[in-house]
């Protein structure tokens, strides 16, 4: 395999001007988490739930009330009482447990018993992780309810921590309804970082929804780097069209240039003649300079020689070294 090229980016480029030839011819932070490890339930009564109970289909309306049914209520009193126990024990393993298998089984049976969880006396230490994982799970099983619930959180931090992390999880494979949910609840300092991991996910799955949203932004900063990030994914399939969105949708400058950049990175590793012919229509300049010095990076990578290419190279020079009259190895 070939070594990953780092994409090519610069700041504090003010030609703003070098673009507009193109115009005519061409075209963190919020963390991720990783998903919670589904649990298989294996206690008696939980193996006495009903199919409906636990369902993980994802279900956009209100939460039914799970705590009435005595299954489910002592079900969610054994997982609590186990959930417990491993956070106070010194055994990490145990702690991982409680993430990865038993919070996440209750956020399936009974969210709201989860969630309530975190105000457990004794295991405030423990309080932030817990409610990241009653974020995401409760967004796995019903994204709505886990709108709802932490647009009810009192305390700020934690109502903006919670909307980021249940829009972003939403958003892996309903992108346009975490930026909704964004947009509608704010994510505070999040929120910006959020959405430009949304706008880019989105332009993944949908490229002509994701950039008439972006369009609609007010002009600004903030704009410019939704554009920079839909940009970027479509730059993978079309960058001509990519370099285009660049051109026609961001404001000039340094952050344009960036982009630019990024694009034409893409573009020469696809399509270099293509790349060079853009590059070719900007004037004379230090964003010219930086354009073909991505051009030779691109270049000097696609003439190294695979590494499995090489490796078979040596070791035919090898054996021809060992057996010059080319003898048969027997």
């Amino acid at each position: 395999m070939r070594k990953t090229v780092v994409l090519f980016c610069v700041a504090g480029l003010g030609l703003s001007l070098a673009l507009i030839a193109f115009k005519k011819t061409a075209g963190p932070q919020v963390e991720e988490s990783k998903q919670a490890i589904a649990p298989q339930p294996n206690s008696d009564v939980l193996a006495q739930m009903t199919e409906t109970s636990i369902s993980p289909t994802v279900n956009r309306t209100a939460e039914p009330a799970l705590t009435t049914n005595p299954v489910v209520a002592e079900a969610s009193a054994r997982l609590l009482a186990q959930m417990q126990a491993g956070l106070e024990s010194d055994d990490s393993s145990e702690h991982l447990r409680v993430f990865n298998e038993l919070l996440p089984a209750l956020v399936g049976i009974d969210p709201t018993a989860a969630a309530a969880f975190a105000n457990t006396p004794g295991l405030e230490n423990w309080r932030s992780e817990i409610m990241r994982v009653v974020a995401q799970s409760w967004t796995d099983k019903n994204p709505e309810a886990a709108i709802d619930w932490a647009t009810q959180l009192t305390n700020p931090a934690e109502h903006d921590t919670a909307i980021s992390y249940i829009s972003l999880k939403a958003g892996e494979s309903d992108p346009a309804w975490g930026v909704q949910a964004l947009e509608k609840n704010g994510a505070g300092s999040y929120q910006t970082s959020a959405l430009e991991n949304l706008a880019q996910r989105w332009a993944e799955k949908d490229f002509a929804a994701a950039s008439a949203w972006v369009a609609n932004q007010p002009a600004g900063e903030n704009r410019d780097r939704l554009v920079e990030r839909i940009a970027l994914a479509q730059s993978s399939v079309d960058p001509a069209k990519a370099a285009q969105t660049v051109v026609d949708q961001m404001s000039a400058g340094p952050a344009q240039n960036n982009a630019a950049l990024t694009v034409l990175n893409q573009w020469a590793m696809q399509d270099m003649p293509g790349a060079v012919s853009w590059v070719n229509q900007f004037p004379e300049g230090e964003l010219l300079n930086r354009a073909k010095q991505v051009l030779a990076g691109v270049a000097a990578y696609q003439a190294e020689p695979d590494e499995t290419e090489e490796s078979d190279r040596r070791q035919a020079n090898s054996t021809t070294q060992f057996f010059p009259d080319n003898t048969p190895v027997y």
